[in-house]
């Protein structure tokens, strides 16, 4: 997808790699600790492993079509 000067990809996930990586690490560890709510942050090894996951599956997809000198926003909001 294009608009003016900027090119949108999009791409699904798995509900494992969803709930791994959003629900999981990005809401339950990223989130609480960014807003400096160190007492709501609740890690488990298995959303890391999902979060890493994620943004390997990310990094595929945009390695085929990027620039050198482009910017890249990853906006994880469903």
């Amino acid at each position: 997808m294009c608009h003016k000067s900027v090119t949108y990809v999009v791409t699904d996930l798995s509900e494992e790699d969803y709930q791994e990586y959003y629900n999981g690490f990005a809401n339950r560890v990223l989130w609480p600790i960014l807003h400096f709510r160190l007492d709501l942050a609740e890690f488990a090894r298995r959303d890391l492993t999902g979060y890493m996951r994620v943004n390997d599956h990310f990094a595929t997809k945009l390695e085929k079509i990027i620039e050198p000198d482009d910017l890249i926003w990853v906006h994880d909001y469903s």
